[in-house]
Formats: structure tokens, sequence, C-alpha cells
């Protein structure tokens, strides 16, 4: 088993650089056979990932954080040379958020990195597929996480610009929710699932999960299950400032969704109208903006995780 690693050097601010002598040198130590390959620019690892994928590699593993995680897992699952699921994929988790690899039990102790590349198990999660429109052109992109629009989004967006400018972590996503809080205003938006109009919004936030974990951590969709075929959506209407800041523990405990203000649902589609056009960001990568619908893929993607509790 040769594994192909896609790695990232500015993964938190640079820890992919700052960590790489020490992991290859826990990997060589361990007897894991691998190649690896280092990522230049944005979209860089879809590239490699379906070079490596061509070339007859079916074992990937994405170093860095959840926007690699994304990009590899794009990569896989965009190509057309095998089977998503001939390919067994995982994660050495050096970003700042590390949110799926939360949901898969995969370490990110340096010195636990090899352990479920050894002692793991394998499982089938289900992925969401976003598809929309922008500057005349269809658009889609797959996420293994979480999806979301308005706060959620923006509060993304000032956020990476914040991880390229050297100013990561938690800490640092709470500062940048805490000062997003007071530029934002909640938009309407229509909202349909599984091809039926549920209701209109002023949406000030809406989370659509595969899995549990986003933002570092945080539980916005708290029952979200990897492999139960449907996407758990969380919406936040138009809610206070004061009501969000005294909600902030919430946000990790799972605890929030019992404001009068949070709608809870589980669908295989999901259709959003926005107008004005709202930011969109899946994994922790903001993709663009306007109305999308979202669909479920059940079991597309064969993962190497941590073994189960």
């Amino acid at each position: 088993m040769k594994w192909t690693i896609i790695r990232n050097p500015n993964a938190s601010s640079g820890k992919g650089v700052t960590f790489w002598p020490r992991i290859r040198e826990i990997l060589i130590d361990s007897g894991i056979e691998f190649e690896d390959f280092r990522t230049d620019y944005c979209g860089h690892a879809t590239e490699l990932t379906r070079a490596a994928i061509s070339k007859g590699s079916r074992f990937i593993v994405a170093m860095g954080g959840d926007g690699t995680v994304n990009e590899v897992a794009n990569g896989i699952l965009g190509q057309s040379y095998c089977d998503s699921k001939e390919i067994l994929f995982t994660q050495i988790p050096i970003g700042t958020g590390n949110d799926w690899s939360r949901t898969m039990m995969i370490s990110k102790k340096l010195n636990e990195i090899c352990t479920h590349f050894k002692t793991g198990k394998e499982r089938l999660q289900d992925v969401g597929l976003i598809s929309w429109t922008e500057n005349n052109k269809e658009q889609q992109r797959y996420f293994v996480n979480m999806a979301g629009m308005g706060f959620d989004a923006y509060v993304g967006k000032i956020a990476n610009e914040k991880k390229a400018a050297g100013k990561a972590g938690i800490m640092g996503y709470i500062s940048t929710l805490l000062s997003c809080l007071f530029f934002y205003k909640a938009q309407p938006v229509s909202l349909k699932y599984d091809g039926v109009k549920i209701a209109d919004y002023e949406l000030f936030s809406l989370s659509v999960g595969i899995c549990r974990f986003s933002g570092a951590g945080m539980l916005q969709c708290p029952n979200a299950l990897y492999d139960d075929g449907l996407l758990d959506l969380t919406l936040i209407d138009k809610i206070s400032k004061m009501k969000v800041l005294m909600n902030i523990p919430g946000l990790f405990s799972g605890k929030f969704v019992k404001n009068k203000e949070v709608h809870q649902f589980r669908a295989k589609n999901i259709e959003i109208t926005a107008s004005p056009k709202m930011l969109l960001e899946v994994d922790g990568e903001v993709i663009g903006s306007g109305s999308c619908e979202i669909t479920i893929l059940p079991a597309m993607l064969r993962v190497l995780g941590g073994l189960l509790h």
C-alpha cells in the first residue's frame, strides 16, 4: 500500500512547511510507503489528485486543513478514471479548524500521526453537491463536511483573509465572528426541501451538514450523521446581535438550536433562493455567491478514519 500525500505548505499559516520534516520522518520510521506532492496555488490539490489517480494511485492523503480536504475530495469525486469508492482517502490534519477530522476521529497530535494508517477503520461517507449559477455559468462543487450561507459564509471569508495574513487559530476565528457581527444584516431567502416550499425567512445564517462540526469545533449541525443519506440543515432566522453574543458558548455545545429563531430540517435535496446574492462556502472555503441547490450523494467517499468509540 503506497500512499499519495497531497500536502499544503500554507496550511494553518505555514505549519505545512514547519511540520513536514517531522511528519516525513514519522512516516518513514513507521514503515509507511508514500510519495508526496506540494500544492502551490488554490485548486492545485484537486489537479494533483486527479493526476495521481490517472497514474494508478488509489490511496490518497490530504495533508492540511479542511480546505485541503475539500480540494482533494473534489479531485477524487470529479475524476473519471475509476469509481470513487476504489480510492481510500484520509487526512493528516494540520489546519486551523480540522473539523472533518473531528468526525472521522483522526488525531492531530504529531506523535499519533500514523495511528489511523495502521489501526484505523474504513467507512463510506455521504457527500454533498452544491450547484449555483454565477456570471451566467453553471457551477458545481462537492463538499464532505459542511456548506454555509449568510453570516456563516461571511465569517469564513474574513477568517480566511486573516489566515492568509498569519492570524489563524480558534481565538482568531472567534474575534472574526464578533467583528463581523456588527456589520452583517439578515437577508431574505426562500427555502425548499425535497421539492416542497417550506417558508420565506430573513436569513441570518444557514449551515448544511454532512458532518457535525465547523468553525474549529462549533456544533452547527449537532445531529448530522455522515452516513445516513440525508442533509442536516440548520437555519437561523433574523436574530438580535445581543442574542448571538449570548449564544456563542451554545455554538460549541449545540444548545443554540433551542432558540426559537433556529430551525432544523433533514432532506435529500435543498433549494435556497436568495435575492440579493449571498456568499456560499463549503468546508470553510468561500466558492461564490447566489442562489443554490444542494443534493446528497450517499456513500460516495471511502475514508480511513480513527477507531470508532
